[in-house]
Order: C-alpha cells, then sequence, then structure tokens
C-alpha cells in the first residue's frame, strides 16, 4: 500500500564470506573458477608424474622401519612386582587436585601404575562424586611430550645439580635471604605452606609473594570488613530455597563450584523431597549460572555494588542504602524481596570474586540479616595457608625488581610473564634480576 517491501516475501541471501558480502574482484574469480591453479598441472609431464608417484610409494614403505631409523626404547617391567599387583587389573586411589589454592577430591584410576582417568571421590566434600571438564582433563598433561624432562639454564638444559648449586649460591651471598624473592600462586596445600614456612625460618630476610592474575582479593577485604576477621565463606546449596547471584558463576568457577553445581541441580529434579529451588541471577555476562536462573536480568559490572544495597535496604538491613538499577525491574525486587523474606533461613546470596569489596560486605550483611549464616552460609577460619592482598603484594614485588633491590627471584608455578597485567612490563623487569629461575612443567614465556 504504502510502497514498502512485504518482508513476509524477501527470501535471505547467503554469503561465502565478508569478500563475497563487500564485491571484491579477487573474490568473483576464484567463485567462478573452482580449480584456478590447473593450467601449471597441465605442465607436468607423464614421467614426472611416475617420478613422485614411486617416490611416495618409497617413503610410505618405511613407516615399517621405525626400529631402524628411531631409537629404540625399551619397556621395564617390574624388578619386583608388588604382591596385589595384576598387570592389566586397574586400580584406583584417592587423590587431591588443586585448583587456585583450593582442593577438590578425586579418584584417579590408574592402568599398570599408570593414571588414566580422574573421577569425582564420592566421599569428598568438594566433590560428593562430581567434577568438571577442565580437571577431568588434566591427566593428559601427564603424558604431555612437551612437558620439560630437564633444567634449562639461558634456554640449555642443565643438571639438576648445576641448577641447586646456583639456587644455594645465590642464598649463600645474601645476609639471611635479603634480596632472594619467592613468587609462587595461591597455596592452600599445608605441606607446600610448611615448606615454605621452613624455608622463611632459615632466611628470615626472605620474602614470600602470592600472586595469581584472577585472584580473590576483593573478596577477602569485603568479609573481612563484614566480620572483623580474614574468613572463608562455603554454601550449602542442598538447603537453599532461594538462589541470588549477583554476577557470580558459581556453578562453573571459584572454589565449591563443583560442588555447588552438584548440590544445586538436584533440586531441580523433579520429585526432590525438600522441593524446587528458585534462582535469581543479576550479571553483566552470560554464566552457567544465568542460563539455568529463573529470573535473569543483564545488570552493568559497575551496577552490582548499588543492587546489593539496594537489595539490603528492601530487606531492613541496617545502614543499607540503594537506588534504582539501569536494566532491574522493580516488581523483579519486589518479588525476589518477598521470596527472601519467606525463605528466611533458606536461601543464600552470592557475590562474584570480582566485584568491589563493598558488593561482598553487603552480600554477606544480607546473609547475616536473613538468618542464612550457619545454615546455608558458613562462616569458616581461612582455608588458605596465607591469606594477603596479592595485588598489593605483587605490586610490591614489581617495584623491588625495577630498583634492584630484588637480587634473586624464585617462581613456582604460575606463568607471570604472559599472564601478568601488560601495564606491568613483567618480562623487562625480569631482565633487571641478577638471577631469576621459574618450576615450570612447561618450557612457558617466563
Amino acid at each position: 500500500m504504502n510502497g514498502t517491501p512485504d518482508k513476509r516475501k524477501s527470501k535471505p541471501v547467503f554469503i561465502r564470506g565478508l569478500e563475497e558480502l563487500e564485491n571484491k574482484a579477487e573474490f568473483a574469480e576464484l567463485a567462478g573458477d573452482e580449480f584456478p591453479h590447473r593450467k601449471s598441472l597441465l605442465e607436468v609431464d607423464r614421467r614426472s608424474v611416475l617420478k613422485l608417484m614411486g617416490a611416495a610409494s618409497a617413503l610410505a614403505g618405511l613407516g615399517g622401519c621405525r626400529s631402524l631409523i628411531l631409537p629404540q626404547k625399551k619397556v621395564v617391567p617390574f624388578v619386583k612386582q608388588p604382591e596385589d599387583a595384576v598387570s592389566g587389573k586397574t586400580t584406583q586411589y584417592a587423590t587431591v587436585y588443586n585448583l587456585n589454592g583450593f582442593g577438590i577430591g578425586v579418584l584417579a584410576t590408574a592402568h599398570d601404575s599408570r593414571p588414566t582417568k580422574l573421577e569425582g571421590n564420592p566421599n569428598h566434600p568438594s566433590s560428593l562424586g562430581g567434577l568438571d571438564a577442565q580437571t577431568m582433563a588434566q591427566v593428559v598433561s601427564l603424558y604431555d611430550p612437551d612437558r620439560l624432562q630437564l633444567p634449562k639454564f639461558k634456554g640449555e638444559p642443565t643438571s639438576w645439580s648445576d641448577a641447586l648449586a646456583a639456587l644455594r649460591g645465590a642464598l649463600s651471598e645474601s645476609k639471611n635471604g635479603a634480596g632472594f624473592y619467592l613468587l609462587t600462586e595461591t597455596v592452600g596445600s599445608p605441606t607446600l605452606a610448611k615448606q615454605v614456612q621452613d624455608f622463611l625460618k632459615v632466611y628470615p630476610a626472605a620474602t614470600w609473594v602470592q600472586w595469581e592474575p584472577a585472584n580473590r582479593d576483593n573478596a577477602r577485604e569485603g568479609l573481612k570488613t563484614a566480620f572483623g576477621q580474614d574468613v572463608h565463606v562455603a554454601y550449602d546449596l542442598a538447603k537453599a530455597d532461594v538462589i541470588v547471584s549477583l554476577d557470580s558463576d558459581f556453578l562453573y568457577s571459584g572454589p565449591g563450584a563443583v560442588r555447588y553445581a552438584r548440590d544445586t541441580m538436584a533440586r531441580r529434579k523433579p520429585g526432590h523431597p525438600d522441593g524446587y529451588n528458585r534462582i535469581y541471577a543479576f550479571e553483566s555476562n552470560r554464566t552457567t549460572a544465568g542460563v539455568v536462573a529463573d529470573h535473569r536480568a543483564r545488570v552493568k559490572a559497575s551496577g552490582i555494588a548499588r543492587l546489593a544495597g539496594l537489595l539490603a535496604s528492601r530487606l531492613g538491613v541496617a545502614g543499607a542504602t540503594g537506588g534504582e538499577v539501569a536494566g532491574v525491574d522493580a516488581k523483579l525486587i519486589d518479588a525476589l524481596v518477598k521470596d527472601l523474606n519467606a525463605s528466611r533461613g533458606k536461601s543464600a546470596v552470592i557475590v562474584g570474586d570480582h566485584q568491589p569489596p563493598e558488593a561482598h560486605a553487603l552480600a554477606a550483611a544480607i546473609n547475616e540479616h536473613l538468618g542464612n549464616v550457619g545454615t546455608t552460609v558458613h562462616v569458616l577460619e581461612p582455608v588458605l595457608a596465607k591469606p594477603t592482598n596479592q595485588g598489593a603484594e605483587f605490586a610490591a614485588l614489581l617495584q623491588a625488581m625495577g630498583t634492584g633491590e630484588a637480587k634473586t627471584l624464585l617462581v613456582l608455578g604460575g606463568n607471570p610473564v604472559y599472564s601478568a597485567y601488560g601495564d606491568t612490563k613483567f618480562a623487562d623487569l625480569l631482565a633487571k634480576v641478577p638471577l631469576s629461575a621459574t618450576l615450570s612443567l612447561y618450557n612457558d614465556e617466563t
């Protein structure tokens, strides 16, 4: 009627690439000729073709002569086979996989003493038999041919005795370890923590720095503000009727994610005796929690703390203030407040680790106000060996490397040259340290 095309009759246009969309001449030429280089094949005579076929056949035959070309390796059997060992029979043993300082209980299946599979340990509280795909895949790293086999000094293979002698020499030259810096990832292992503490007793002037690019500094500071000391918060989501996720992917990442996913999804199966739980997700990006949530709202990451303040204010938390947040319907907040008030002691408010400390402090205040602490929210002693502000420690290390105060740097795990923030220029600062060493599985950037 008005001259506009009827969209219902228009057909979709398919393209084979951006070049076709841009109507480039090169693409039109290639699209019109399926075999553009066939002219060069016409110049090959019959004799050349037979030569190539003969050479290919000869090379294929060499595949059966591996023992003549490659170095021979012998499979060494047990010199003294254990009494209970039966060749070909699988065995299982319980172990723990470390992830960001927190342990995940796993069962390792081994064939002839070689681990071949990782599964969740049903008797370990961190997994209850469940396990994520990333942890399962870690067994492959045991057989990675790219793993380092020997120590290296300036890119060249060396012996363990020479490598350790260099570190001992650096320690002997320092006064009680002055100028010696030990950089590790987050340490939660009691064994490793004791080894580090024993080292610091012998060299009290040495400095221990923990750092990971995705650390939990904000969560630690926020919880310390709420409870007055360093604590670790764990959730019992099997008892939670209402779960509020504030930019947190608690079903996929972070401490306890495997257990949380198992407990949460168990409550979402029909016929569960405790009934169906309800999940509210307010997030800046799509997360696993947001995918399964009953109610989801997209909120800017910068607005999560404001949203937590609004929620605390509506629930009656003393001293809490907050205003409207863009992208959040007022009716959704009304329904959430109603659900939380009706589920006192049976709800949980979880905040993402990357959110500012005030968001974590507000979430702790909400959980305390609703009576969740002690039921669905458990405030525990610190799990990590040395709770600290990793960002501040790492900044102090960078300064020491730049000023020349750091004489020796030993990196235990991690790849800071690759993972450090770009503006830190860690590689340039590392070059200023007279002696640096790293204990790594691979020949990485560090």
